[in-house]
């Protein structure tokens, strides 16, 4: 966000708690699975990077990824990578589903976190938030 542009996403439903982490602007957790998910922008002190560039940036601290899907779609007017990922954090085997793109000098990432197998069970939440992205100018 910045002076001029705000932002706004869907809402991921019934069953979710939105929890405060330091690095992302908004997050939640479902308490009965495990589930998490996350939106964030930065809209300064970034280099013009490929969407590509910006999905590895979103995975650091992830180990033995495996990527098992990956597309460009459009969101809000723009280009946004979308990718599907099996890996490991801390050494516990999740799932992830990324987005990542760019618009009025920001970039914004949103990540779904999984229990390996139970990706499919929340996934329709992280569709949520991403068909509810907008930028608006601030006047």
């Amino acid at each position: 966000m910045t002076e001029r542009t705000r932002y706004r996403f869907g809402e991921p439903g019934s069953g979710w708690r939105r929890v405060s982490l330091g690095d992302v602007d908004v997050a939640w957790v479902r308490d009965s699975s495990g589930h998490t998910l996350s939106v964030n922008s930065m809209c300064t002190d970034y280099q013009e990077a490929s969407l590509t560039a910006l999905r590895r940036q979103q995975m650091v601290g992830f180990t033995q990824a495996e990527r098992v899907d990956e597309r460009e779609e459009m969101v809000d007017g723009r280009a946004a990578l979308y990718s599907r990922w099996r890996a490991k954090l801390d050494g516990v085997p999740v799932e992830l589903g990324l987005w990542t793109l760019k618009k009025d000098g920001c970039i914004y990432d949103f990540t779904y976190t999984s229990p390996r197998g139970a990706y499919d069970e929340q996934s329709q939440a992280l569709a949520t938030l991403v068909q509810g992205f907008g930028t608006e100018r601030v006047k």
